[in-house]
């Protein structure tokens, strides 16, 4: 039997992928993980379970950790049900979560170190 020796495989170049433009802070998701459930008040749904960071964007879809909201595990796993959404739990809440979690952005230590950092580098 004889071996034969494959060619060599060629290095592929980086194509012109552009960086992702979402914010990634994992202080402040640790931050609003400390924090209680914007849904505390719902007139029929208790709260349970540990708290969840929820992006009103998924990640996948750009959203960053700017958009970031407290949901204990019990509202949260409600918006991945088909007969729940998003502007459904805020309607019932009566709390609008970009106002949230802007207000959460402006005043976290994390999102203040992390918005310093990209002062400094740019």
């Amino acid at each position: 039997m004889t071996w034969t020796r494959l060619p060599q495989r060629r290095k592929r170049e980086k194509m012109n992928v552009r960086e992702p433009s979402r914010i990634d802070c994992p202080g402040h998701r640790r931050y609003v993980k400390s924090l209680e459930c914007v849904c505390r008040h719902h007139p029929e749904i208790k709260c349970s379970g540990p708290m969840d960071p929820h992006h009103q964007q998924t990640r996948g879809a750009g959203g960053g950790d700017d958009q970031v909201v407290p949901l204990c595990r019990t509202h949260h796993s409600l918006l991945d049900s088909p007969w729940w959404s998003q502007k459904r739990l805020e309607a019932e809440c009566g709390v609008d979560f970009a106002e949230i979690a802007a207000g959460l952005w402006k005043i976290s230590k994390p999102a203040q170190r992390y918005r310093d950092k990209l002062r400094r580098a740019a």
